[in-house]
């Protein structure tokens, strides 16, 4: 095969937007002329230098951008070729191709789901007020809410985890203490 030439195998050529404002300086009459000319160009026939500048100007710059956007066309037709060239990936046979098994002939019915589900939850939730009512102040003025032990429930939390997963329990207030004391009389105060 011949190699393409993009002014009698190309069937098409591009118009840049930016070119708007060009065509848009000429009159009506220079642009028809200008437009025309394009194609004279682009097919590959001969075209008449034009007299005026303008018109001189904007063919010149607008056939410079057709015969570089046809030689990249060349380059690419080129490539193609030599691509098809080597070959591709060989069709397949329609007597060898094989069953997958992953999309059936005939889609199957959607499942209709008619189980009912039911809630049996009941709420137990006692009212806030009364809550509140319960609560009462013990000797030193504090509040004691008879709902609670006396222990703070995260540090009880942590100790029943502590002994679930073998970790030793935090030493009380006394042997922190005792511990101080003793490092105090050790390294100085």
């Amino acid at each position: 095969m011949t190699n393409k030439n993009f002014r009698t195998d190309n069937k098409s050529f591009l118009l840049y937007k930016d070119w708007q404002s060009i065509f848009e300086m000429l009159s009506d009459e220079q642009a028809g002329r200008l437009i025309k000319a394009l194609f004279d160009f682009s097919s590959g026939a001969q075209v008449e230098p034009f007299r005026e500048a303008a018109l001189h100007m904007a063919f010149t710059i607008i056939s410079a951008q057709l015969v570089r956007d046809g030689e990249k066309w060349e380059q690419v037709c080129a490539a193609n070729s030599r691509n098809g060239k080597k070959g591709g990936r060989p069709r397949k046979d329609a007597a060898n191709e094989e069953e997958t098994g992953r999309f059936s002939q005939k889609a199957k019915k959607a499942d209709t789901d008619n189980d009912t589900d039911t809630d049996n939850d009941t709420d137990n939730d006692e009212d806030t007020e009364t809550k509140k009512e319960s609560v009462t102040e013990n000797a030193e003025g504090t509040e004691n809410d008879p709902d609670h032990d006396d222990e703070n429930e995260y540090e009880t939390g942590v100790c029943a985890q502590s002994r679930t997963f073998g970790i030793p329990e935090p030493p009380s207030e006394d042997e922190r203490l005792a511990e101080v004391r003793r490092r105090l009389d050790e390294y100085g105060r």
